[in-house]
């Protein structure tokens, strides 16, 4: 869903996955970046950056190299924004 930017779509999928199974990784990520992507202007916009979902994931595997990357990804954006 990702892939062809149904963005909404991957939301509701991935809270069906997440009410089966709320520790489910792959889930969890592909959550916070369809949430990240579909609200990007305007988080960015409003400074308002939510990364629970990720923090969620490295909480439950601190070593998962994709959530990982997405989340400090995330944290050096909101650096950048609280910078200007």
């Amino acid at each position: 869903m990702l892939a062809v930017k149904d963005y909404s779509d991957a939301i509701a999928e991935t809270g069906y996955m997440l009410k089966e199974d709320e520790n489910n990784l792959d889930a969890l990520l592909l959550r916070g970046r369809a949430y990240y992507t579909i609200w990007q202007i305007m988080m960015w916009l409003y400074g308002v950056l939510d990364c629970r979902h990720y923090q969620k994931g490295l909480r439950l595997d601190p070593e998962h190299s994709k959530l990982k990357k997405a989340y400090f990804g995330l944290k050096n954006l909101l650096k950048f924004k609280s910078a200007e």
